[in-house]
């Protein structure tokens, strides 16, 4: 008669250990809530756009008005040579270079996104177009050598590539005027990279997290406590209180009183 064990076992295991099912959820609950509420929660592998760089390599070549000018052979003219390079170095950082640049590249790319990209580096407009480029633009002559490079960089694609080619025109034009020097150019290097990214909540605590999880963990707890009464209650059954027998419809005589040492039965 006691072997099987229905829908109606089921329900009166469970709330005969009701109070035990809902300590376990307000513990796990409570547990849960108070320790994921206050975490930082991570967010890893995520790639965001790097910024975009073009570097542009020029090489200074003296010309040959520059050799008769000087009256000097070739191989005496190598400090000349330096001389230039240091200055079309700075010719290449000037204010007229620079404004050129400006206005060349806004006839590219609009004058819009020109704003919009010197005012990242410029929000107060406290200085002419010209210098917030400057903040953008690295320009150096590469250690004891000819060489000049230009380096622009920025997370805008088509706002590098428009600056880069405001220099190439402005060094096609100035290379018009440049007598004793030529500016010629010898590779452009493109790179666009991709950043990692770890994204990170705050750890300050949360009541809307510390609500979610506690209900969460708390419906997970009671999950668990009621699946463990079940189990108790069909594979380890117990028979020995007058409510157990009455649920089954069983007549009971009596029932003993407990006394010391012992729990008692029917």
């Amino acid at each position: 008669m006691f072997e099987r064990f229905g829908l109606k076992d089921a329900f009166y295991a469970i709330w005969k250990h009701k109070v035990l099912i809902i300590a376990v959820a307000l513990a796990t609950g409570l547990l849960g809530g108070l320790a994921l509420s206050g975490n930082p929660k991570r967010v890893t592998g995520q790639t965001v756009p790097g910024q975009y760089n073009e570097t542009i390599t020029y090489y200074v070549k003296l010309s040959d008005k520059a050799y008769q000018s000087k009256g000097l052979a070739t191989s005496s003219l190598s400090a000349v040579q330096l001389d230039y390079t240091k200055s079309y170095t700075a010719i290449l950082t000037s204010d007229v270079c620079l404004d050129y640049v400006v206005a060349s590249a806004e006839e590219i790319v609009g004058k819009e996104k020109m704003d919009k990209q010197l005012r990242a580096v410029n929000p107060d407009g406290a200085v002419e177009k010209h210098q917030a480029l400057k903040n953008l633009v690295k320009v150096e002559q590469v250690k004891d050598s000819y060489l000049i490079t230009v380096s622009i960089t920025s997370v805008d694609t088509d706002f590098v590539k428009a600056v880069s080619q405001g220099y190439y025109n402005y060094v096609n034009q100035a290379n018009n005027d440049f007598d004793f020097a030529q500016l010629q150019h010898i590779k452009t290097v493109k790179s666009d990279n991709e950043t990692l990214q770890i994204r990170e909540k705050s750890n300050a605590f949360s009541k809307t997290g510390f609500v979610k999880y506690t209900v969460a963990f708390g419906i997970a707890g009671a999950a668990v406590a009621i699946i463990a009464v079940m189990g108790i209650a069909l594979f380890f059954p117990t028979i020995n209180r007058k409510s157990d027998f009455q649920m089954y419809n069983v007549p009971v005589l009596g029932e003993l009183p407990k006394s010391k040492g012992n729990r008692g039965g029917v």
